[in-house]
């Protein structure tokens, strides 16, 4: 049985109908199978797929500029928090990713619900949410009661790049 895969060369990874909660389990997972040049990440149809990254696991993809999720209906967050490492500021940040899009995602509630300052996107230029009803349902609410009628996410998310 192999224990240990390691790919350091690899850009584009797509992973299709996997039956997993998660698919990196911490930092030291990460590492040892050397995704550090990964720019591409696509999940499809992962139906036990509850969170994407931990928050000790974000900054081993530095080189990450697309992100495409699409039909993992139990996908509650992109980020889960974790106490693997102590931090000034929780502070999350994908530096380089430039396209992040999720759709039929029936649970998926937020970017991350735990204990996070801020999550920032500096290089994002397209965002695509579409069929995540609990997300809308949850930041509707924050819609409606804006005067101005903007999208207002309780959490500080950064979006430098964003184009219209």
């Amino acid at each position: 049985m192999i224990e240990q895969v390691r790919l350091p060369e690899l850009e584009k990874l797509h992973l299709l109908s996997i039956n997993v909660e998660r698919i990196w389990q911490n930092q030291v997972a990460v590492m040892s199978c050397g995704i550090q040049n990964l720019t591409r990440l696509t999940l499809s149809c992962c139906m036990n797929l509850r969170c994407l990254f931990s928050s000790s696991t974000v900054s081993s993809f530095v080189q990450l500029q697309c992100i495409e999720i699409v039909g993992c209906p139990v996908l509650e967050e992109l980020i889960v928090m974790d106490n693997q490492e102590e931090r000034k500021k929780n502070v999350v940040m994908f530096p380089q990713l430039q396209y992040l899009k999720m759709s039929d995602l029936e649970k998926f509630t937020s970017f991350c619900t735990g204990d996070l300052d801020i999550l920032e996107f500096p290089s994002l230029k397209e965002l695509w949410i579409y069929a995540c009803p609990e997300f809308m349902a949850r930041y509707k609410r924050t819609i409606n009661s804006s005067r101005t009628g903007h999208l207002l996410i309780s959490m500080p998310v950064s979006y430098t790049h964003l184009r219209a």
